[in-house]
C-alpha cells in the first residue's frame, strides 16, 4: 500500500462488516518541540511491535 487511505478499501473488500473501532498505529510517537531535541514516546508508544496473523 502506498497510502493510508487504501487501508479502508482493503477492509471493505473483505466483505465482512466493519468493526466498531479500527485503530491505525503508524509508528512510534516523536516530537522535537522542546529545544529542538528529538524525543521518542512523548505522546504515545516509544516502540511499536507488529504481529501479522493470516
Amino acid at each position: 500500500m502506498d497510502y493510508l487511505e487504501e487501508v479502508w478499501e482493503r477492509l471493505l473488500a473483505q466483505g465482512e462488516r466493519m468493526p466498531r473501532a479500527v485503530n491505525l498505529i503508524t509508528g512510534p510517537s516523536r516530537t522535537a518541540d522542546v529545544e529542538q531535541t528529538m524525543q521518542l514516546g512523548a505522546h504515545g508508544p516509544r516502540r511499536v511491535h507488529l504481529l501479522l496473523i493470516g
